[in-house]
């Protein structure tokens, strides 16, 4: 067989693996929890959020580079508008507020956006540090404490070494304007997102080497504590007696990859799960199906003073998930990126309620109202259809969106009756132009609440 054709079979299948998986698997959440799409359309691959002191959710784009708002405006618990705040970034993941000014830590670069006029757009950029080399790993999560100083970490070059800048392979605290920074601690490979414990302590998670080896050298989560050093290149996992580095508290399995870390301190679920630390497990950087029991889930820690005492997984079948966060009133906030750098394959960001002892393992709200397929087929060339089903009778509007989020064409806008229902798209506008190749989104809205949204690719 000819190598061209070979590789492109062998794209096809893993391709087919991916949507196979998106179609079918939604995650899951413990009895007496529910999980839904809090926003998907609209939303580039999210990396970094945090709330805003507007209320509103910010959160960073990994390929757009763009800082996107997101606002429940009709009160309903989801996100039903989205517009961008600030733009111009390269690969930002860390996002943190400090009085009226966002902190994005990008890659290279740790910049202070504010909104001077409160029209909800950025007009004021600082960029408060602007020569961190980055190769493998670039600075991360931001994070501040109570003196006003934030702190982040710059993971290392390449593997077994050190960087070329003296930061490099540390976590690092940085006095508000960028102008003092001290070394926090040392030795660390790629710690992506750190966390004080409500009593004070960091914890954070750091991921092992890129290379497989045989004996599978584990990923870390940690208590970070001033001045230790905790053996990267030297060790990965738990050091010999004979160093004087610091190990991990706990090892999970090599490339699950730690990522986003939170102390949960709200009141909306059960008393036990209060300060108890949250852990995302973003995975290989390729979508790999022998990892679905091991990544791509959220861990529960229990946590005494400065001791892991007890794990247990809370949440899985997610994709890529690599930030978590809590709003005012206890609701957790998943962001999941989807397939680095693959426009087929975007992501989401999932909203983890209690609603006691009742709730339905997994529940999501779209299920109970109408469910969205996803088109076939896709990639298409002339012709798609998009496929929907309905509870009840119900007004129905299905709508295509180019990228920036213009309507191109209304397929159906009008009364519906209870069942599946299937409707073609040819690939041409409301004026029966044909649009060029690209993604595109159709988009579903059901008697008028809150749309759902899936992408496709159109090919010619």
């Amino acid at each position: 067989m000819d190598l061209k054709y070979l590789s492109l079979h062998i794209a096809t299948i893993y391709y087919l693996i991916v949507m196979n998986f998106l179609l079918n698997a939604r995650p899951t959440v413990p009895p007496g929890f529910s999980i839904q799409i809090y926003r998907t359309a609209f939303i580039d691959h999210p990396t970094g959020m945090v709330w805003g002191p507007d209320g509103k959710l910010y959160v960073a784009e990994m390929n757009s580079g763009v800082i996107k708002i997101v606002e429940d405006r009709d009160q309903d618990g989801v996100g039903d508008a989205v517009s961008i705040f600030a733009e111009g970034f390269t690969q930002p993941v860390g996002l943190a507020w400090k009085g009226d000014s966002l902190y994005v830590s990008s890659r290279w670069t740790i910049t202070i956006v504010r909104d001077t006029d409160g029209d909800n757009v950025a007009d004021f950029y600082d960029p408060i540090i602007t020569d961190w080399p980055a190769h493998w790993h670039q600075n991360n999560q931001v994070i501040f404490d109570e003196e006003g100083w934030f702190f982040v970490a710059l993971g290392s070059w390449e593997d077994r070494t050190h960087g070329p800048l003296e930061y490099n392979n540390k976590i690092l605290r940085i006095s508000p304007d960028g102008s003092e920074i001290q070394v926090w601690v040392d030795g660390i490979r790629n710690v992506f997102d750190i966390a004080f414990s409500p009593q004070g302590y960091m914890f954070g998670g750091d991921n092992g080497w890129q290379e497989q080896t045989p004996d599978g050298q584990p990923e870390e989560l940690n208590y970070f504590a001033e001045g230790r050093h905790y053996g990267y290149p030297d060790y990965i996992g738990h050091p010999p007696d004979t160093s004087s580095t610091f190990g991990p508290q706990v090892t999970f399995p090599d490339h699950t990859s730690p990522t986003g870390v939170m102390f949960y301190t709200g009141d909306q679920f059960p008393e036990e799960y209060r300060n108890d630390l949250f852990v995302a497990f973003y995975g290989p950087d390729n979508w790999t199906e022998s990892f679905r029991h091991k990544a791509y889930r959220i861990v529960r820690c229990e946590v005494v003073d400065s001791t892991i005492v007890d794990t247990m997984e809370f949440a899985s079948n997610f994709y890529r998930p690599i930030d978590i966060i809590q709003d005012s009133i206890g609701n957790l906030y998943v962001s999941d990126l989807g397939q680095f750098f693959s426009p087929e394959v975007d992501g989401h960001i999932y909203k983890i309620s209690y609603i006691g002892a009742t709730g339905i393992q997994g529940q999501t709200t779209e299920i109970e109202q109408f469910e969205l397929f996803q088109n076939y087929p896709n990639p298409f060339n002339s012709e798609t259809e998009i496929r929907y089903s309905l509870r009840q009778a119900s007004q129905v509007k299905l709508s295509i969106f180019n990228i920036l989020g213009q309507e191109i064409a209304t397929l159906i806008d009008g009364k519906q009756s209870a069942g599946t229902h299937r409707v073609a798209w040819n690939g041409k506008n409301d004026e029966n132009n044909e649009l060029p190749s690209g993604i595109y989104l159709y988009r579903i809205e059901i008697d008028k609440s809150r749309p759902l949204a899936k992408k496709m690719l159109l090919v010619k």
